[in-house]
C-alpha cells in the first residue's frame, strides 16, 4: 500500500473515531434526564460541561489531524495556492471545537418534575469570562491581523515566495528567493479564520451567559458553572490561533533566512516562538472547580 493510501486510510479513521466520540459523548447527557433535586441537577450539568469537552478536544484535534494527513491530496485541489487547505488546519481544528461546544450548550440539560425552581440573575459576558484568555484571544486576532498585512507586503509577486535583492561579491547585480511564504494567498483566508474563532467565542461567551441556571443551586455556584464552561471554550481557541499564528511566523522566518535576511528571521523566529509558547501556557491553565453549593 501506498503512503498516500495510508494516510487517507488513518485519517478516515481518526475522523470516525472523533465522530463517534462526540456523539457517544454529547447524546449521553442529552438522553439522561437528571433527577428533579438540586444535587442531582448541579451534577449532570457538570457532566455534560466535561462531555462536551472532551468530545471537543477530540473531534477538534481529529480534524487537524485529517487535514494534516490528507496534504497530498488536498494540495491537489488547491492548485493555484498549493497547501492551503492542510495550512489551515489548526483554525478548522478551533471552528470544531468551537461547534461542539456549541452542541454542548444547546443540548444543556434540564431538569424534570413538576416543581421547577432555579435563581433570576442577569448574567454579562464580562461576569463570566476569564480576563487572561479572552484579553489573550483579542490580542492574537490583532497581531495575526498585523502579521498577514506585514507579510503580504513584503511577499513576492506570487504571493507564496520571498525576494531579495543584493550585490554580489563581484559586483553584479543578483537576486534570490525562498518559500513558502504566508504572501496574501494565505494570510487573508487565515485572518479570516482568526475572525470567525474570534465571533465563535464571543457568540459561545454570551451563549453561556444567558443559558439557563442549574436548578436549586445558589448563584455562586451557578456562576462557578458558566466560568467553568467559558474558560474550557476560550482555552481550545486561543491554543487553536497561537498554535497556528506560531506556526506561520515560524514558516516566514524560515524563509527570510533562506534569502540572507537574517535580523528579521531573527525576529520573527522569537515572536513564532512566544506566541505559540504564550497558547500552549494559556491553554494548560486550570480552570476552577464549580462548587456545589445548593439553595
Amino acid at each position: 500500500m501506498s503512503m498516500l493510501p495510508l494516510a487517507l486510510l488513518v485519517a478516515a479513521l481518526l475522523l470516525l473515531l472523533g465522530l463517534i466520540t462526540a456523539v457517544v459523548l454529547l447524546a449521553g447527557g442529552r438522553t439522561s434526564r437528571p433527577d428533579p433535586t438540586p444535587v442531582a441537577t448541579f451534577e449532570a450539568a457538570r457532566r455534560h460541561a466535561s462531555r462536551a469537552t472532551l468530545a471537543a478536544w477530540v473531534l477538534g484535534g481529529t480534524t487537524g489531524v485529517v487535514l494534516f494527513a490528507a496534504t497530498p491530496r488536498l494540495t491537489d485541489l488547491t492548485e493555484r495556492v498549493p497547501g492551503l487547505l492542510p495550512a489551515l488546519a489548526p483554525t478548522a481544528a478551533g471552528l470544531v471545537f468551537a461547534a461542539v461546544h456549541a452542541v454542548g450548550e444547546v443540548t444543556w440539560p434540564r431538569p424534570t418534575g413538576s416543581v421547577r425552581t432555579a435563581i433570576l440573575e442577569r448574567r454579562t459576558v464580562a461576569d463570566v469570562a476569564p480576563r487572561p484568555l479572552r484579553r489573550a484571544l483579542w490580542c492574537l486576532v490583532l497581531l495575526g491581523a498585523l502579521a498577514v498585512v506585514v507579510l503580504g507586503l513584503v511577499a513576492a509577486p506570487d504571493g507564496r515566495s520571498i525576494e531579495r535583492d543584493f550585490t554580489s561579491p563581484e559586483g553584479w547585480a543578483a537576486s534570490s528567493s525562498a518559500g513558502p511564504f504566508p504572501g496574501w494567498p494565505y494570510g487573508l483566508p487565515m485572518l479570516a479564520g482568526w475572525i470567525l474563532l474570534l465571533g465563535a467565542s464571543e457568540w459561545m461567551l454570551r451563549r453561556i451567559a444567558n443559558r439557563p441556571a442549574v436548578v436549586g443551586t445558589t448563584a455562586p455556584s451557578d456562576l462557578s458553572l458558566r466560568r467553568l464552561s467559558a474558560h474550557r471554550v476560550l482555552r481550545g481557541i486561543v491554543l487553536a490561533v497561537a498554535i497556528h499564528l506560531g506556526v506561520i511566523l515560524l514558516v516566514a522566518a524560515m524563509a527570510a533566512r533562506s534569502v540572507g535576511s537574517t535580523a528579521p528571521a531573527l525576529a520573527l523566529l522569537a515572536l513564532g516562538l512566544v506566541t505559540a509558547l504564550a497558547g500552549l501556557v494559556l491553554a494548560a491553565l486550570p480552570a476552577a472547580a464549580p462548587t456545589d453549593a445548593t439553595a
